[in-house]
Formats: C-alpha cells, sequence, structure tokens
C-alpha cells in the first residue's frame, strides 16, 4: 500500500511539472491575438491537506515562485476536517467555500507582494480541492504591457481585479477556464469563445451604471444592430450610455416613447439621424432622447458615461471619455489596435541594421507607413541580404528590377499575396514573396498563416546570420514587428 502511495505521489508530481508549460500554451494562444507582448507565465501552487507532505510549486520559466513563501497558508489548508472533503452536506460545502476565499486572498497578498521588484503582475482564482491538495493556479502578464493599454479604474462586476478592460475580462475567464489544472489539463486552443465572453462581460459595465438593466445582454444587442443595415447602407452611428438626467449631457430632443434596444430595427433607424452634433441617448435600456455629451464637463473618475460608435457592418466600439475599451468585429472582441509609431520602427531598425543612416530610415519608414493601409494585410520584409533573398526565392515571387520603391506604389504592389522584400537603402527586389522558413515553437495557432509564415522565416534567418526586420500588417489591422 506504501509503495502504491508513493507510485501515486510521483505521477502527481511528474504532472504537476508539465502543467504550467501546457497551459501557457494556451494563455499565449489567447492573450496573443489582444497583445503579444503581455508574455503570459504561470505557476500551480499545490498544497497539501497533510501537515507532513511539502507544498509544491511548478511554474515557468521566466517567473519567480517558491514552496516556503505559502507556509502560513499551509497551516490553514491542513486545519481544514479530513472528512470535510468527502461531504455533500450544504453547511459543510459552505464552510469548504469561505476557506477557498480566505486561500485565494492569502495566494493573491503573497504573490502581489513577491511581485512588487518583478515585471510582471500575477492574477489567481479561487483553488480547487483535489488529489489531497489545495490547488492555485496563477497567470502571470507584463506590467509594462497591462500599463499600455487603459482601463476603468473600478470593476462593477467583481472585487478583483479592480480595474475593468477587455485584457483584465479576459484574465477572469481564461482563469475560471483552467481553474481545475489536474482535473481538466486540456484548454481551449481556440480563444475566440473565451473572448466572447470577456466582450459580454465587459459590456456589464456601462450597463450597470445607468440603473436600468435590459434583460437583454448589451454585447449581444450591439451585435445584433451593427449587422443590420438600412435602406442597403452600412450601420453608422453613435450612441450614448448613461444614467438619465447626467449633469453632463444635453438632451436636445426627448421621446414620447421610449424605444427599447431590444427593438433591433427600431434602434437602427434611429441611428441615421446621428452625427457628430447629435447621438442617441441610452440608459442601458431604452433609447430615450437625442443629444449629446459635453465632455469637458465630465468628470471621468465617475465612469458612468460611454460612447457605442457604430463604424460598418457588423462593427462597433465602446468608448470612455476619448479612450476607446474594446472595437467589436462580426461578434469578436478585440483590443483597438493602435497605429505602429514612428519611434518604435526606428528604434526597432537601428537595432537590427546598426549602420543604418536616417536618410534610409525616413524612406523605410514612409513605405512601411503606407502598407499599414493596406485593407487586406501584408508584410514588408527588411532584409540586409534582400537581393541574394530575392535570388534565392525567384520561384516563389516576382523578381523586380532592383529600385527604390516609392511610398505611392506601396498599396498597389502589395495587394497581391506576400511580401514585398527590401534592403536597408529602401530598394525593392521583389514583390508578392511566399516566404518559407523553419517550423518553430513561436508560432501561434490563434494568428493567421501570414503571422506564422514571417515567424517561421525569421527562425531560418537567424540560421543564415541575416540581419532582417518583418513588418506584419494582418487583415483585421494589428502590426506586429519581428
Amino acid at each position: 500500500m506504501e509503495e502504491m502511495l508513493d507510485l501515486n505521489h510521483y505521477i502527481f508530481n511528474e504532472t504537476l511539472l508539465k502543467l504550467p508549460s501546457s497551459i501557457q500554451y494556451s494563455a499565449r494562444a489567447l492573450f496573443d491575438i489582444l497583445d503579444s507582448s503581455l508574455d503570459p507565465q504561470i505557476s500551480i501552487i499545490a498544497i497539501p491537506f497533510d501537515a507532513q507532505s511539502e507544498t509544491l510549486v511548478a511554474r515557468t520559466e521566466k517567473i519567480e515562485c517558491e514552496p516556503a513563501w505559502f507556509k502560513k497558508i499551509k497551516s490553514t489548508v491542513t486545519g481544514i476536517p479530513e472528512y470535510y472533503f468527502d461531504s455533500l452536506a450544504p453547511d459543510i460545502q459552505g464552510v469548504l467555500w469561505q476557506e477557498r476565499v480566505k486561500i485565494k486572498q492569502a495566494v493573491q497578498r503573497i504573490i502581489d507582494k513577491k511581485s512588487n521588484t518583478s515585471g510582471y503582475r500575477g492574477f489567481t482564482i479561487f483553488p480547487d480541492f483535489q488529489k489531497n491538495h489545495s490547488m492555485s493556479i496563477v497567470l502571470y502578464l507584463s506590467k509594462e504591457a497591462l500599463l499600455s493599454h487603459y482601463s476603468l479604474k473600478r470593476n462593477s462586476i467583481r472585487p478583483f481585479p479592480v480595474e475593468t478592460s477587455l485584457i483584465y475580462e479576459v484574465i477572469d475567464c481564461f482563469l475560471r477556464e483552467c481553474a481545475s489544472p489536474v482535473r481538466n489539463p486540456h484548454l481551449r486552443d481556440n480563444g475566440e469563445e473565451l473572448l466572447r465572453q470577456a466582450g459580454y462581460w465587459l459590456m456589464e459595465t456601462p450597463g450597470k451604471v445607468t440603473g436600468h438593466r435590459s434583460s437583454e445582454s448589451l454585447f449581444h444587442t450591439l451585435n445584433i444592430i451593427s449587422s443590420m443595415r438600412y435602406e442597403g447602407a452600412e450601420g453608422s452611428g453613435k450612441i450614448i450610455i448613461s444614467p438619465r438626467n447626467h449633469p453632463s449631457i444635453d438632451v436636445a430632443v426627448t421621446l414620447r416613447n421610449p424605444v427599447s434596444l431590444a427593438n433591433y430595427r427600431g434602434v437602427r433607424k434611429l441611428l441615421e439621424i446621428t452625427s457628430s452634433e447629435i447621438q442617441l441617448l441610452c440608459d442601458s435600456n431604452k433609447i430615450y432622447g437625442m443629444g449629446f455629451a459635453d465632455m469637458q464637463s465630465y468628470d471621468e473618475s465617475k465612469e458612468n458615461l460611454f460612447h457605442i460608435e457604430f463604424t460598418g457592418h457588423h462593427i462597433w466600439k465602446l468608448c470612455h471619455a476619448k479612450n476607446e475599451l474594446m472595437i467589436v468585429k462580426y461578434g469578436k472582441p478585440r483590443l483597438i489596435e493602435k497605429p505602429i509609431s514612428t519611434d518604435l520602427f526606428f528604434e526597432s531598425a537601428k537595432t537590427i541594421f546598426s549602420n543604418i543612416n536616417s536618410s534610409d530610415l525616413e524612406c523605410l519608414w514612409s513605405i512601411v507607413d503606407k502598407a499599414s493601409k493596406q485593407k487586406h494585410g501584408t508584410m514588408i520584409v527588411i532584409s540586409d541580404r534582400a537581393k541574394e533573398e530575392a535570388e534565392r526565392l525567384r520561384n516563389q515571387s516576382t523578381p523586380i528590377q532592383a529600385k527604390i520603391l516609392p511610398p505611392d506604389l506601396t498599396l498597389p504592389l502589395s495587394s497581391i499575396d506576400g511580401a514585398l522584400l527590401l534592403d536597408t537603402k529602401a530598394i525593392c527586389h521583389a514583390v508578392g514573396v511566399i516566404l518559407d522558413g523553419i517550423a518553430t515553437e513561436r508560432g501561434n495557432p490563434a494568428r493567421g498563416a501570414r503571422y506564422n509564415s514571417a515567424i517561421r522565416y525569421s527562425e531560418y534567418v537567424k540560421t543564415q546570420k541575416h540581419a532582417c526586420l518583418i513588418v506584419v500588417i494582418s487583415e483585421d489591422g494589428m502590426i506586429d514587428l519581428i
């Protein structure tokens, strides 16, 4: 019997050690859709019910997490009577839930304290009691990346995280999905459903601040309205969501019969009236009038006035003050893509091509800037071996007579599949280049073929000691520098 227990303990330990990298794979597939610089890391803390056994910690490489940190929590876990875990009695289940809350809060306090000096912020969820352990999973994300995205400072849905944004809602959805890592280690590789859940929960915040909750999900309702056409025209216009009698709202027209948001066609028709001067006014349940918001007088700390902007067929976005929280295209929530900045491009190019001069940088930037407006996406490959690569890839590209690429030709030449191949002097050597490369774990199944081919090609040029910068412009507007 003792040998069997030792074997089970060994199997449990080995399983636990492999879990963080497996969960991290799913986390990357999800969070890379939002921002690849979030760089998710995972730790799992297994605190035994048996006082004689040791606390186990399994983690990915970039974070620090030690069993000794959780010594005080162990006394809480080992103090729970053993027979509680097998009982279905409601009162005992209630006690166990209270213990889960206490453990979750204690783990979070420790992670917060220990992460103060690191580059990551950790988030945890209620532990799962299984395999004679209290199992807590912690998701870490880059602090710098988190801070680079706008978030509301309070949360109308739950006490932690206190912030609200699409990222923070995705954090909560992801942790709930993998709350039982040993019992259910196979997470969804496709993050779209989790993103939809996060978008749904994010829209609960503007729904709650008005005090007039709709019986339908705002997220679902706005998706339907954005999908509708009026006399053949795509949807456009704005809705302001705020409490009625908001001090920053000027009501120009009051409807005698407010229109329910569930009256999708009625709302879609009213959107035709809106302009930059006048918008629909909504209390999250009904359209009650038309007017505008005086943003000069609005106290942003109140976080009780939101804009919904319809920008095309099945496309809408959520804004607070002048900050964009989320864009939803065909029911898929995303962060608002920030245009690639000149400074970031220059910094990246100077790092990779140490001898590049300012004039060439300006030429390259003008091409990249034009390419970023390609509606169907494209790639720009800048290489110190562009001439040789154009020759090597001649059978899977359209080679051209080498010439400096005029920015005005960027959009037409990048409209076909494949990449534009440039050298550091902004001289184009080939168009429509289909890149080859090496299979790598850096690939992301949640991203498209264009992004993954760039990743594979970057692995190849590393082996050849080339200096290369790839600009990937995805069809959904996402821009990556690789």
